[in-house]
């Protein structure tokens, strides 16, 4: 599963990730997975399950945040489109030359405080 994929293959895909896990085959996009018999070790699994399949992060309250295959699947999207940046003739939208990335300190390693 390739970053580029559109909203429908993803909920595809992460709906196929939920019925795996909870062991059910009739388990739809909007109805909420810990009412589907998802447990907090099932919701650990199917967020360690998508993040290598989707190639994301995602957070750890992945399906207490969004609860339903349908939310998770809107949140991916959404994830995956504000990382993009949008690159002009100037380079980055942002005005920098390196996705803002840029260090604005030294550390020296000397003290906590000099962090």
């Amino acid at each position: 599963a390739g970053p580029q994929q559109n909203a429908e293959q993803v909920e595809q895909d992460v709906l196929a990730a939920a019925r795996a896990i909870l062991g059910r085959d009739d388990v739809g996009p909007r109805e909420p997975l810990m009412s589907a018999g998802m447990d907090s070790l099932g919701a650990t699994e199917l967020r360690n399950s998508l993040e290598g399949s989707l190639q994301i992060q995602l957070p750890g309250t992945l399906v207490f945040d969004f609860p339903t295959v349908h939310a998770i699947s809107e949140h991916v999207v959404a994830s995956r489109a504000s990382a993009m940046p949008v690159v002009t003739d100037e380079g980055l939208a942002d005005g920098s030359e390196d996705g803002g990335s840029s260090c604005s300190g030294s550390i020296d390693g000397d003290s906590v405080e000099d962090l």
